[in-house]
């Protein structure tokens, strides 16, 4: 019995370039869409913003272990420390600037570089996180006020 080996080479051949090219994008959508969770249409409405935000008041206080997997899939983590200064502030410094919630939920999308000047390297826009996400960071963020 004789084996035939398909090599790449051979597959790239038989295959247009349009089509592996169009086979990677669809690829790559799914995961980034897998990895966004799909967020509810609702949360990304801003008229569901200020249902988000009265609601956030009747939820729990988050734990840091249970924000530090947003932190980490959102790459916060890279930058931010929650109690030590790194790249940039530390949360509890972040935290005792008293910003609101919704302040700092537009901060995580619309970074202040001013507002650090002690910092040399700006936070670049983090767009990409989700309403939800962010909101639950900032609730969290926020949460530390109350500790010292």
């Amino acid at each position: 019995m004789k084996h035939t080996v398909i090599s790449f080479k051979g597959i790239f051949r038989a295959i247009s370039f349009r089509k592996v090219f169009t086979f990677i994008i669809c690829v790559v959508s799914a995961c980034q869409l897998w990895a966004q969770n799909t967020l509810p249409a609702s949360s990304a409405e801003p008229a569901a913003k200020g249902n988000t935000l009265a609601a956030s008041k009747q939820t729990k206080e988050l734990s840091f272990e249970e924000v530090k997997n947003l932190l980490q899939k959102n790459t916060c983590l890279a930058c931010h420390n929650p109690n030590t200064r790194q790249v940039g502030p530390a949360y509890k410094d972040v935290a005792k600037r008293k910003y609101t919630v919704a302040q700092i939920i537009e901060l995580i999308h619309n970074p202040k570089p001013e507002h650090w000047p002690d910092y040399s390297t700006p936070m670049p826009p983090m767009t990409q996180v989700p309403n939800e996400e962010a909101h639950k960071i900032a609730e969290w963020i926020k949460s530390l006020e109350k500790s010292k």
